[in-house]
């Protein structure tokens, strides 16, 4: 598969998950929860509080999904190897970093206040470690990405 056909196919993976990702956001999770709101009316004051929490933490997702899209394009010029991309790769580490510990907070902060089944939190807890790993993953790989681009530099410039 060539450069450019790649490319092509992982922006075309990156609209389909953005284009679920907003339904989901704005349609399925609002609908769930208001739902939720009129069959546990002790907890309908919660519905805006979380739904914002949701829609902040995936605003993070959305500014993801727009680095995987430009590193798609630098992809798709040839430039896999390049600072840009490891400067990218850096944002993704650090919103998943940021992502994982908001999810985390506001978890805790709705189990204390006893609106979280426990099976819910150790759900939620495993999409945390996902999310850590997640942001680990992606500070590994942005360091070898300027790395490469450093030799690939180097090569560069010795031929």
């Amino acid at each position: 598969m060539q450069h450019l056909e790649l490319s092509r196919w992982l922006k075309i993976t990156v609209i389909v998950i953005s284009m679920f990702g907003l339904a989901f956001c704005f349609w399925i999770i609002p609908a769930f929860g208001s739902s939720l709101a009129k069959a546990y009316p002790e907890f309908a004051h919660l519905f805006w509080p979380c739904l914002i929490g949701i829609w902040i933490a995936s605003s993070c997702v959305f500014v993801v999904l727009f680095c995987v899209w430009k590193i798609c394009s630098e992809i798709g010029n040839d430039r896999s190897f390049s600072e840009k991309n490891a400067r990218y790769l850096r944002v993704i580490s650090k919103l998943a970093l940021f992502d994982s510990v908001f999810c985390l907070a506001g978890t805790i902060i709705l189990f204390l206040l006893n609106a979280m089944p426990f099976l819910v939190f150790l759900v939620i807890l495993l999409i945390v470690v996902v999310g850590f790993s997640v942001s680990v993953a992606a500070a590994i790989i942005s360091r070898l990405v300027l790395k490469a681009a450093v030799l690939k530099e180097d090569q560069d410039l010795t031929i």
